[in-house]
């Protein structure tokens, strides 16, 4: 382009995307539009016609039971979360820690990576954990980006986990924590409850194992969602410290939920 050049934008063509049949959790009453602790909540499932390119749901139907959603406020209960993987250096490592511990957690997966590690997601799967999308490319600033490819991070991802697992994925946490209403509608609308976290040990800073075990043991408390990561860099010091907070938390009364 040069100065004095004129942009002239004119309609397209009118163009109908084809509805596809999706089954999709539903969203319980009374549940947060974001959820920053446990909350339990039997949604149901529903068969939604749905556009095969937006994921915008255009009719339901079959809808099962939905229960009233209600959180834990004196319950010794939390929620292991990890984020950014899968990584081969570290997730089999902790899937093996969770099993020895006999614990459930949640991994919030990104696209890409799953696509690369599909093994490491049918592991977690398999071992009875809840998968939750975290986006096709974890984009930091995904508030700032047009809508269409705000569909584009949640659906592609959630594509990855249900060819993988054969299951849609509970959750969507949103990369970094960044979130605005276009992400939580596109996430509730997918029937993708919005996770995020109460207790953040800054693990992904790469602190000495003794300062990530003292963050999260110093804020954790009933119905606390606690995250950590298992990718995205040298997670060595959040699993040399794993076992011992598990080992801890059940000490202290803890045990540990598991939304699967």
């Amino acid at each position: 382009m040069r100065a004095g050049d004129r942009i002239v934008v004119k309609d397209g063509p009118d163009a109908t995307e084809k509805i596809v049949s999706r089954r999709v959790q539903g969203l319980g009453p009374g549940l947060p539009p974001v959820e920053d602790r446990i909350w339990i909540s039997a949604g149901g499932t529903e068969e939604a016609q749905v556009g095969e390119r937006s994921g915008e749901i255009v009719s339901r139907s079959g809808t099962s039971a939905a229960a009233e959603a209600a959180h834990f406020e004196t319950g010794m209960v939390v929620a292991l979360s990890f984020d950014d993987g899968p990584d081969p250096r570290w997730t089999p490592t902790i899937l093996q820690i969770l099993k020895d511990e006999n614990v459930k957690a949640t991994f919030c997966t990104i696209g890409y990576l799953a696509q690369r590690h599909p093994e490491l997601v049918k592991a977690e799967f398999d071992a009875g954990h809840t998968l939750c999308d975290h986006s096709m490319h974890h984009i930091l600033n995904l508030p700032a980006r047009p809508h269409p490819q705000i569909i584009d991070e949640v659906d592609q991802a959630a594509d990855v986990i249900r060819n993988i697992s054969g299951e849609n994925p509970l959750f969507y946490r949103p990369p970094g924590g960044n979130l605005n209403q276009d992400i939580i509608d596109t996430a509730h609308q997918r029937g993708l409850r919005v996770l995020k976290w109460g207790v953040d040990p800054k693990d992904y800073t790469k602190p000495p194992a003794p300062v990530i075990l003292a963050r999260i043991e110093a804020k954790v408390g009933p119905g606390a969602v606690i995250l950590m990561h298992d990718g995205g860099g040298d997670r060595s010091q959040t699993v040399s410290m794993l076992r011992q907070l598990i080992d801890d938390l059940k000490r202290r009364g803890f045990t540990f939920y598991n939304w699967q």
